[in-house]
């Protein structure tokens, strides 16, 4: 559907049990003046003690832009709403200069105070006179602080037929909960505005999107085909920038006509579409689900602030017969071969994204500036700096974390974690880690002395028992802290000497059993550090009970 008028498209599924049809109705691709029916809107503006302040004159701001765009063929009005509520005049008023004025001087001597009183108010809006061609849109601009949210949904998914319902969300701390379920009652889409700076583009997409009815008041009749359960249960306008689809199911023969009424423009508009010539089709069987989906999704909105054992009972029932996840039904996958008969528990530990706009840094506890080397690493792998068989580096950590922002810029080069250090492996701070208030007089000491950074890499990898080096090698990365922590113990290790360590794992991944295989007179010590921490480590679990993973671990001596 996509043409110079409006249309509308029908499409059948025919089910061993049930069958279903969806009803779109689709707006021209370019909208003409000429197709624009009479518009009313009536603007209805929360000025309660919580929009005191920028969600009020937010508020203000977009009205003002709306009520400068209307036509002088349009009409509407104003009311305001906190406790009680004040309309600007009993009738919508024409779109003159004069008028347009005396809204803005009412807007503009709003404050904020009082309570929140917004289904009075809807009621008041909806029994307005009105003319029968009209498409009376009503814009609902609130930061939402109600506890009338279900009786709002009722109000506006039974009056679609006689008004287009648009929440407008304003404020810090919107009631997203109202302002999303006002939309899906009224089939739109919320707009909310959280920050002064987000107000004008979001008010521009607001504005583009209730400016354009194009078919309003309308009327569907099902000739000669027997429905049930359509959604919605009234239809509301077609506008520019939303279609409108009508779900429901059918019985015995796709025949009969279905006919759509409406007011496009100043003219009446219908057309008629012949079920018998289209098809029911298997390719349509998703519209099971869209029904389904649409159904769950207003029995949901109840049910989030008041539970029902019968709205649950109904939505766990569409969600098992749909096959659909709910708040009560869930997917499970059960393998067809029980691998682990003691019926044991793995636990796995997910990590889980940060908050948008969250620093990596968030992650407590270690080491300074450990983060960042963990980041060092994985890019020094990609830029293949590290051979294939050594992809991951751990370097001793400086006891002194003045120097973090330094090591920092080491670690993003991919050296992983250091401290500068004497062949001898006594640890001391580098020029570029001594404090600014102790390097003057020391210049002469440093400069030309031989630096020097302790490095250990992964030299071999071999392990058994259906377990892939792959995840081996992310929970050594996992514990890249304990790792650095025992090489600090095992100073007197020198460049070239290694260290090799055999572990077993349970069918449940977790370490029974750590064993020095061999290790130099340098790495002794280190060796026992890593045997303890590694006990503590948990893998996945492995296809088989029994499997061993081999390292050995080579010591550098990285200098600059």
């Amino acid at each position: 559907l996509d043409g110079d008028r409006i249309q509308s498209g029908l499409l059948l599924f025919e089910g061993n049990r049930e069958n279903f049809f969806l009803l779109m109705m689709q707006p021209p691709k370019r909208v003409t003046t000429s197709e624009i029916p009479l518009r009313e809107y009536i603007f209805i503006v929360d000025v309660s003690g919580s929009m005191h302040g920028f969600p009020l004159e937010i508020s203000k701001k977009l009205l003002k832009d709306l009520i400068g765009g209307l036509r002088p063929t349009d009409s509407f009005n104003v009311l305001l709403f906190s406790g009680g509520s004040q309309l600007m005049s009993e009738r919508s008023l024409p779109a003159n200069p004069e008028n347009i004025r005396k809204a803005m001087d009412l807007i503009d001597h709003q404050k904020g105070g009082g309570g929140t009183e917004l289904l009075p108010a809807l009621r008041r809006a909806l029994a307005l006179p009105r003319s029968e061609q009209t498409a009376r849109t009503m814009i609902i601009a609130t930061d939402g602080y109600v506890t009338v949210e279900t009786q709002a949904f009722d109000l506006i998914r039974n009056q679609l037929g006689d008004a287009s319902f648009f929440p407008f969300g304003i404020g810090t701390s919107v009631n997203r909960f109202l302002m999303e379920g006002m939309a899906r009652a009224g089939a739109g889409e919320p707009f909310v505005v959280t920050k002064p700076e987000e107000a004008p583009a979001i008010a521009e997409k607001f504005r583009q999107y209730v400016q354009s009815p194009v078919l309003t008041h309308i009327k569907l009749e099902f000739g000669g085909l027997e429905t049930y359960d359509v959604e919605p249960a009234s239809i509301p306008d077609v506008f520019a920038e939303r279609p409108v689809i009508v779900f429901g199911k059918w019985r015995g023969q796709p025949k009969g006509t279905i006919s759509l009424r409406g007011y496009s423009g100043v003219h009446a508009y219908e057309q008629k579409t012949d079920v018998t010539s289209v098809k029911p089709l298997a390719t349509n069987s998703a519209l099971r689900s869209l029904w389904a989906r649409s159904v769950i999704t207003r029995l949901s909105d109840y049910n989030i602030l008041q539970k029902n054992d019968q709205r649950i009972a109904e939505v766990t029932e569409l969600g098992l017969k749909y096959s659909l996840l709910t708040a009560y039904t869930s997917f499970v996958a059960i393998d067809s071969k029980v691998r682990r008969t003691e019926g044991d528990l793995t636990r796995i530990d997910q990590p889980l994204p940060l908050p948008e706009g969250v620093s990596d840094y968030a992650v407590g506890g270690g080491i300074a500036g450990a983060p960042v080397a963990m980041q060092g690493m994985a890019k020094s792998l990609a830029m293949g700096s590290q051979p294939s068989t050594a992809p991951f580096a751990y370097g001793r950590p400086a006891a002194p974390a003045r120097g973090a922002a330094d090591r920092r810029v080491s670690a993003e080069r991919g050296d992983g974690w250091k401290s500068a250090a004497r062949p001898g492996g006594r640890t001391e701070l580098s020029d570029k880690e001594e404090p600014a208030e102790n390097r003057e007089g020391k210049s002469k000491d440093i400069k030309g002395r031989d630096q020097s950074d302790w490095m250990l890499r992964i030299d071999k990898l071999l392990v058994t028992g259906g377990l892939s080096e792959t995840a081996v090698k992310r929970v050594i990365e996992e514990n890249a802290k304990d790792i650095a922590n025992c090489l600090r113990v095992g100073v007197t290790a020198g460049a070239g000497e290694k260290l090799t360590l055999r572990w077993t794992l349970d069918g449940r991944g977790r370490v029974v059993d750590v064993k020095i295989v061999s290790a130099s007179a340098g790495t002794r010590a280190m060796g026992k550090c890593l045997a303890e921490n590694v006990r503590q480590w948990g893998f996945d679990a492995p296809a088989q009970s029994g499997a061993i993973v081999t390292v050995t671990f080579a010591v550098e001596l990285s200098r600059k």
